[in-house]
């Protein structure tokens, strides 16, 4: 049977309605294995949704169950909306993909001169900077506002050569935003508003935290941290990071909303008759840019196909019987996806309220597979195995305390004072009930420095969860009974790991 043939057979309503049948067991036995609270999916295909559900509870513990309305974090699956909107300046006549971001944006530098000359409109959202993985992410979660993240380019160390490899940042996508404001005038969430959600219907859909959390109908947040539940209350203190980092990942929508834009893409820019995006520059943010995974004898994993590919804020897969284009999302408390095969008008948007899980990428291709008629694999094991696979790498990684861990050479107090470096600004240290206390960032972000030998001490934000490991260390380093630098391990890859001690706060003590 042709690729064709088996897609016509599966649009035949008895066919469809056997292989949803199918579909939802494998949620359900999906959500179980992974320990999931909830789940909504949503289904498009020829411009029409033809499945939509929700599956298990808002929050741990609780019976409200989740709905097609309920609203989720959609995560990094933002970043195609960002590629829209400059998609609809190239439109315009504002700009082109091949422009030089200096040309727009005068005040954008980064550590290499030649760099900031030769970065293009299209490498911003291309994920081949050249900077660590996730780099300066840390920066909104202590709470510095998306200025100081742009600012912050012209002294972020690259790690490799730019355009040479892909290593997924987020920053990038708020300089992306910022032509968006330039050219608008409105800010990036009043034109994702009136460009894109009203246009499409899309009116239970937000991009701010307040958009989120007084919304009636959703989700709880959740993490799983040493193999127990934790739920993120509207109280936990960093939930801030994910709007300032907005135009990188802060959209709330529910399945309802994302089968609208399911519909544009599958669409080809066009919805309800009313082009919206131009086609062929849509079909750019599809198009492959830096590849993300690729060669002889890859692992099976869920969407990844036989290569895959960064674009502008999408994935693109080479995959069995047609390309997918896809884009996963994880926040504080969600995982999701988007995904869709264009050469077939179909596609899947699949919501979860629990961090770190593989399971919508799972969901994802199990639903490809029952519409395809595609050879049968339990992606479910599959991701069971990846995971831990994962979880033995970071057993064998993790960092062992020493058994009887020398003293620090200096009293607590001569650690105290204020470091500082380019990126994250002042870092405060002082002595409360016996332990070193940091202090970092604009919103006062406290962290306790918990001995780990003579002067390294491991790095644990105050407040509970956070973007640290229990492999993250901090040292001090002395020189001539003083202390002159603060080394924070968790920043080192940025090139930000230095903090400087100010003159004034040095204090000399015999060792």
């Amino acid at each position: 049977m042709t690729t064709a043939n088996k897609t016509l057979a599966y649009e035949k309503s008895e066919s469809l309605n056997a292989s949803l049948n199918q579909f939802e067991t494998y949620v359900e036995k999906v959500r179980n294995s992974w320990n999931v609270p909830g789940i909504a999916i949503a289904a498009v295909a020829k411009d029409e949704i033809i499945y939509q559900r929700g599956f298990g509870v808002k929050q741990y513990g609780s019976h409200d169950p989740v709905d097609p309305h309920t609203l989720f974090q959609i995560g990094s699956t933002t970043k195609a909306f960002t590629s829209a909107l400059v998609a609809k300046l190239v439109d315009a006549g504002y700009l082109q993909w091949g422009d030089r971001v200096i040309d727009h944006l005068p005040n954008f530098t980064t550590s290499d001169p030649w760099v900031t000359q030769a970065f293009l409109v299209r490498d911003l959202m291309a994920q081949h900077s050249g900077f660590e993985h996730h780099a300066t992410d840390d920066l909104t979660f202590v709470g510095f506002d998306r200025v100081h993240v742009i600012n912050s380019l012209k002294y972020l160390q690259p790690v490799t050569s730019f355009r040479s490899s892909y290593a997924y940042v987020n920053n990038l996508f708020i300089v992306a935003a910022a032509l968006v404001e330039k050219y608008t005038g409105k800010t990036w969430e009043q034109a994702l508003t009136q460009q894109i959600f009203e246009p499409l219907h899309m009116q239970e859909s937000s991009a701010t935290k307040d958009g989120f959390f007084t919304a009636a109908n959703r989700t709880g947040l959740h993490v799983q941290l040493d193999g127990k539940m934790v739920i993120l209350d509207k109280d936990w203190p960093f939930h801030q990071w994910l709007y300032t980092a907005g135009p990188a990942g802060s959209i709330n929508s529910n399945v309802l909303n994302m089968a609208q834009w399911l519909r544009l893409q599958l669409g080809h820019g066009t919805f309800e008759g009313k082009e919206i995006v131009s086609a062929g520059n849509l079909q750019f943010t599809r198009t492959p840019q830096t590849v993300y995974m690729a060669g002889e004898n890859l692992p099976p994993h869920p969407l990844g196909g036989i290569g895959a590919f960064y674009a502008e804020g999408w994935v693109y897969a080479y995959a069995e019987p047609a390309p997918i284009v896809w884009h996963t999302g994880g926040t504080s408390g969600c995982a999701t996806v988007v995904a869709f095969v264009p050469t077939a008008n179909v596609g899947v948007v699949v919501l979860t309220n629990l961090s770190g899980t593989m399971v919508p990428e799972i969901l994802a291709q199990k639903f490809f597979d029952l519409y395809f008629g595609a050879l049968e694999r339990d992606w479910n094991q599959i991701g069971l195995d990846k995971k831990q696979q994962a979880i033995a790498k970071q057993t064998a990684a993790a960092k062992i305390p020493p058994s009887h861990p020398s003293p620090p050479a200096l009293p607590l107090s001569n650690y105290t004072g204020t470091y500082s470096n380019k990126i994250y600004g002042n870092v405060t240290i002082a002595v409360q009930s016996n332990k070193l206390i940091a202090t970092i960032g604009p919103n006062q972000v406290k962290v306790n420095l918990l001995h780990w030998d003579r002067d390294t001490f491991r790095w644990c934000y105050e407040a509970g969860w956070g973007p640290d490991s229990h492999e993250s260390l901090t040292s001090f380093e002395i020189q001539d009974g003083k202390v002159t630098n603060l080394i924070v391990e968790f920043f080192k890859a940025e090139g930000a790991g230095i903090f400087k001690r100010s003159l004034g706060d040095n204090v000399k003590s015999s060792v």
